[in-house]
Parts: C-alpha cells; sequence; structure tokens
C-alpha cells in the first residue's frame, strides 16, 4: 500500500464524502494517514513529519460559506501548503462554491455533496496512486535522532542542556550542527535526522538559514528565545506569515516562545510527547471507516445497552451498528468486560455509572426482570442521560420511564428499530439533541432505501 496523507474535514456532515474518498483510495491502494482532531496538542512539527513520510497528499475540501478568503477549511489548505513545500503529488477534492485561489498549484476535482458519482473521482484517485508509486516513503520507523541550531551562550547556556535532556529521554541521538554563516549547510546531512531544533530569533543563526530549511521542507520546532523585561514578541518571518495559518492555528503554532528555561521545558515537553506518537494511518478498509465514523462526536464514553432477553436479537443487530459506526458501548452478552471468575454484580453497576447514555429497549419484559430494574434505577440515580427506547404500543409498559422523551418503535421492523436507535445515538454524542442524523452521515443502510454510499 501507497502511504497517503489525508486532509478531511473533522465535521460529522462529512462523514460520507470521506467514506467514500476512503474507499476509493483503499481500492487503488491508497493507505491513508490522518491527523486526529486535537487543537490543544496541535504541532506543526508532527504534520511536517507526517507530510515527509507520506509519498503523496488527498484533500477534501468542503464548502464553508463563513470562511473568509477560502470558502473551506483553512486547517486543509494550510496542509495543503505542506504538500505543496514538500512537493508531494497531490490531489485536491473541492465543493462547488470553494475559492479557486485555496489550491492553486495542485490539481483539483470538484464534487457536488449530493452526487458524487458525477466527478469522476475514481479516475483521479487512481491517477494519483500511479503517480505516487515512485515516491520515497518510510511509515514504520526507530527513533532516530535530532539536530540542534541553537546558541552555546546566554540563556542557551542552560537551555541547550535541557533540550537536549528531553530528546535523550524520549530515545533520540541528539547532533549539534555547527552552520557557518558563509556556507550553505549540507542537505544531505540535515535530512539524516528525523527534525531539527532551531532558534530562528537567535543573532547566532544565520539569517538564510531558516527560509532556505523552510523551503526545503526540514521539519523543525522552531524556538524564539525573549529577554527578560522585553514586552513585545519575536517578529514572526515572512515566509511563515501565511494567511491558512493564521486563520486555521494562530500564528504562535509555528513557534515556541520563552523567557526562563522552566517556561521552555513545560512548552517544549508536550512537543516531544507529540513526536513521539505513532502514525496513524489504516490498516484496513474497517479502521479507517471507524476513524470516519466518530468525526464530529464531542462527547465521547460508552453507551450502555439494557434490556430483557426477549430483546436480545435487535440487540445484537443495534450492537452490531454501533461497532459500524464506531459508538463505543457496553451490553452484558454482547460486549462485557467484566473479567470471567470475578464478582460480576458490583463491576456492572460500575459500568452502569460510567457511561454516557443509557439506551433502555423497553418492553413488558423488561420490568419484570430484576437487572433490568436495578440497571434503571442506578442510571436514574446518578442522572444519567437515559434515552428510553419504546418497542411496544401499549402504554402499561413504559414504566418509569414513561415520563421521560423517548423514541417509540413499536410498529417498526427490526432494521428500521436500529437505523433510528443509532441516528438518535449518534445525534446525542455530535451534541446534536432533537436533530435526526443524515442517512448519509452514519454508516448503518436505512430500510428500504438504496444509499449509494454503502
Amino acid at each position: 500500500m501507497i502511504p497517503a496523507y489525508f486532509g478531511h474535514s473533522w465535521s460529522s456532515e462529512d462523514r460520507a464524502i470521506n467514506r467514500y474518498i476512503l474507499q476509493l483510495c483503499w481500492e487503488a491502494g491508497l493507505a491513508l494517514t490522518v491527523d486526529p482532531k486535537s487543537r490543544r496538542n496541535l504541532c506543526i512539527t508532527y504534520l511536517e513529519l507526517m507530510m515527509r513520510y507520506s509519498s503523496c497528499f488527498i484533500a477534501v475540501a468542503p464548502h464553508r460559506p463563513w470562511e473568509e478568503h477560502f470558502r473551506t477549511s483553512p486547517y486543509v489548505v494550510f496542509e495543503h501548503q505542506l504538500a505543496v513545500r514538500a512537493r508531494k503529488p497531490s490531489l485536491v477534492i473541492a465543493e462547488s462554491n470553494v475559492a479557486r485561489r485555496s489550491f492553486p498549484q495542485s490539481p483539483h476535482v470538484v464534487f457536488h455533496r449530493h452526487d458524487l458519482r458525477s466527478a469522476e473521482l475514481r479516475q483521479h484517485v487512481e491517477r494519483l496512486a500511479e503517480l505516487s508509486r515512485t515516491q520515497p516513503a518510510s511509515t514504520d520507523r526507530l527513533v532516530g535522532s535530532v539536530g540542534l541550531v541553537l546558541p552555546r551562550t546566554g540563556a542557551y547556556a542552560t537551555a541547550r542542556e535541557a533540550v537536549r535532556t528531553m530528546l535523550e529521554a524520549a530515545g533520540y541521538d541528539v547532533a549539534d550542527l555547527h552552520v557557518r554563516p558563509d556556507r550553505a549547510i549540507s542537505l544531505p546531512s540535515v535530512e539524516a535526522h528525523d527534525f531539527l531544533v532551531i532558534d530562528i530569533d537567535a543573532r547566532e543563526t544565520p539569517g538564510w538559514l531558516h527560509p532556505e530549511l523552510h523551503g526545503r521542507f526540514v521539519p523543525m520546532v522552531r524556538l524564539a528565545h525573549r529577554q527578560p523585561g522585553r514586552t513585545e514578541p519575536a517578529p514572526v518571518p515572512a515566509i511563515l506569515n501565511e494567511e491558512s495559518v493564521r486563520r486555521a492555528l494562530g500564528i504562535d503554532k509555528w513557534m515556541i516562545r520563552w523567557t526562563t528555561v522552566d517556561e521552555l521545558v513545560a512548552a517544549f515537553q508536550p512537543v516531544v510527547d507529540k513526536l513521539q506518537r505513532p502514525r496513524q494511518q489504516f490498516r484496513s478498509m474497517d479502521e479507517g471507516v471507524r476513524y470516519i465514523q466518530s468525526l464530529g462526536r464531542s462527547a465521547h464514553g460508552p453507551v450502555f445497552i439494557s434490556n430483557a432477553d426477549s430483546e436480545n436479537e435487535l440487540a445484537r443487530r443495534l450492537c452490531r451498528a454501533l461497532d459500524l459506526n464506531n459508538i463505543p458501548y457496553i451490553h452484558y452478552y454482547f460486549k462485557n468486560p467484566i473479567p470471567m471468575g470475578t464478582e460480576w454484580r458490583e463491576q456492572l453497576w460500575d459500568l452502569v455509572r460510567s457511561s454516557r447514555l443509557f439506551v433502555p429497549l423497553i418492553t413488558e419484559q423488561y420490568w419484570r426482570k430484576s437487572l433490568c430494574q436495578e440497571e434503571y434505577r442506578i442510571a436514574e440515580r446518578d442522572r444519567l442521560h437515559i434515552y428510553p427506547c419504546f418497542l411496544s404500543a401499549d402504554p402499561g409498559t413504559r414504566g418509569p420511564a414513561g415520563r421521560l422523551q423517548g423514541e417509540w418503535l413499536a410498529d417498526l421492523s427490526v432494521d428500521e428499530r436500529v437505523y433510528r436507535i443509532v441516528a438518535s445515538i449518534d445525534a446525542y454524542l455530535t451534541h446534536q439533541r432533537g436533530r435526526r442524523r443524515s442517512a448519509a452521515s452514519l454508516n448503518v443502510v436505512p430500510p428500504q432505501r438504496n444509499h449509494q454510499l454503502n
């Protein structure tokens, strides 16, 4: 498989196009690598390394009418700019009405959200795969070395050792790079390292060095020391002052500004930790689908499915649908984490308490089973969010759940019940309470419908 960097939307509304591109890429021999959403721990050096070790770049750019200048996600525009600097074969799949200026240097194809196949995406993806077969890439690597381009005096007399200690503790070999102001740096000697650590504002750093390394796409952790008492921040070099970065990340994401060694350590250690994370490349189509189905969920934690034995077949099919949509769940029969040979009762109550959402499948038999009654009582007592599914039209079967708004599923088929329950659970987890998820955003085929992406 050819490793490909996948720039994509993190919105639940764009799951369908993401899933369709995943399918086309997998069939063309492209194994997609993603950067999971994490604004707090976002690290440009990590993205540079992801791009370096990919053979190509493919992006989905959905229309965002509220985004000035680009009319799409500025984050995807920034990722595309990384690909251009890295000289990777690229393909941008842009929704109609995205600004053309967002992707001037790469081939692109326009898609319409409700007619994906009209864009002839398959041919474009296959062409990208063909162009990428000769591109060097290495995804499974050992921890290597880091080159330091830092002053030896002043504040760095102490700071260098702090940086070296953190890197060596993470398993890196650390080498000092000696750069003469009047001599070009040897690119092979630089590219032998996993990345560089450089102070881009130091007087000892030649003015041409950072632009040269940036233009040649050398991954770097950029530092900028600020003298005590200096109030104005270090200026941002013009080559880093990109519109996409300002809108998506903020210019400060390019560098670590620091005054004291303690400040440097506090900011540098999370970067080292992030760079230790394994590359998230899908090893199977199923793994990719599970990731895509989790996009857009701001609530995390398992869903607890509670039912009487008479509804085990519905519960089994519901659990399979939750698996397909990457929704974590707990069920006493079909996904029970309680270790064999241990006392189960108190552990089961703890699992109820730890769940994000409690979903009872309510029938007349439900209230006759003491285990179901206790599960419901704990969920109600601990103020969990309860989403009752009423499977009988008889009002007498509602029990204590009758005072709650729930899903009325009495006259539906099993397939229809599964679809409705999964849609409502997904809506809750994406903080879209009261809104039914669109069919395209789910990995469950709506009953009696022929959905084009499944």
